[in-house]
């Protein structure tokens, strides 16, 4: 039957992405698309789906959006909720990856909107993913301060139902906001209950966001050396989780310093930042403003991929001592 042969070809894409072979998945899904099992919505759907992964893997961000948005459409038309709640999520991060700030309002107003016909549980991560996506978007004092109400409520709820992973997203969101609205002494004790935190639960979900954390507390404070030594432990920590974005970071949380250390350095990486086609948007919009501040440049070039090794070895070098 054809939802049988769908379901087959569906299940051997997955199969080769998630083996790595991209290029298998990506033939598999477009001969797919041009075929007639594709007239049926459902599949053509979960197709579309599989192919944005693809694309997201291999680079092309923007790509995958419209493959997403796609399969999003089908899935409202359908009246799949479950499958619209988390092609919305998955659109949040590439939109917020891209920095489209009007599109990912809509889809947070839209994601939010589904939050009172959903169980409890689920409920909670969908606020800990729409308050992960609020965090690193530009806002007023006024909107921190709501957002810093929402991080307490994501704190309460993951002590009250035992669920590690919120109470921990709590932790961080709230002091992150506390950085974000200059509340230097408020973000201190936090960080340090969140460090307890980590320490009572034996766990540790993601090492180095505390540690990042930590860095640019040290750097408002005016505390080099601490700062440094956080920011070294946070490099030995993104090496494990191996995520090119906590590198990154590392390099905007500590440009002022390393400026000193090496400004020809630091010039020629936070021009790649800048126009680096994977970074983060906000990382692109922080390299471009550190480029003005400290050098008086624009940001110019093309848009090539950011070596990050090269610049984790960089960074090594320049926070040592």
């Amino acid at each position: 039957p054809a939802q049988v042969q769908a379901a087959l070809q569906v299940a051997c894409m997955w199969l080769a992405f998630g083996a790595g072979r991209l290029l298998d998945a990506q033939t598999l899904a477009g001969q797919f698309l041009a075929g007639p099992l594709a007239a049926d919505p459902a599949s053509r759907m979960k197709v579309l789906n599989t192919l944005s992964a693809v694309r997201a893997t291999q680079g092309q961000v923007q790509l995958a959006v419209d493959l997403l948005g796609q399969a999003l459409a089908l899935a409202v038309e359908l009246g799949d909720r479950t499958r619209t709640l988390y092609y919305r999520l998955n659109l949040l991060t590439h939109l917020t990856f891209l920095g489209n700030a009007p599109e990912l309002r809509l889809q947070l107003a839209a994601l939010e909107a589904q939050l009172p016909d959903l169980p409890p549980m689920l409920a909670w991560q969908v606020r800990q993913s729409a308050l992960g996506v609020r965090v690193y978007l530009p806002a007023t004092d006024e909107e921190r301060g709501a957002q810093l109400v929402e991080a307490g409520a994501l704190l309460e709820a993951g002590r009250t139902l035992r669920v590690q992973s919120l109470e921990f997203h709590g932790h961080e969101f709230r002091t992150q906001l506390a950085l974000h609205l200059r509340r230097w002494r408020q973000a201190e004790g936090w960080l340090a209950e969140w460090r307890a935190h980590i320490a009572a639960s034996g766990q540790v979900p993601d090492e180095t966001s505390l540690t990042l954390v930590d860095t640019e507390l040290h750097y408002a404070r005016g505390r080099t050396p601490q700062a440094r030594r956080s920011a070294r432990l946070a490099l030995r920590a993104s090496e494990r989780s191996g995520n090119p974005w906590q590198v990154l970071e590392l390099l905007l949380l500590s440009a002022r310093d390393l400026s000193a250390r090496d400004p020809d350095g630091l010039r020629r990486w936070l021009l790649q930042a800048a126009q680096a086609g994977n970074a983060h948007s906000q990382q692109r919009a922080q390299a471009g403003g550190l480029l003005l501040e400290l050098f008086g440049l624009p940001p110019q070039g093309s848009a090539d991929l950011l070596d990050v090794p090269a610049l984790r070895v960089w960074l090594t070098g320049h926070l040592a001592g």
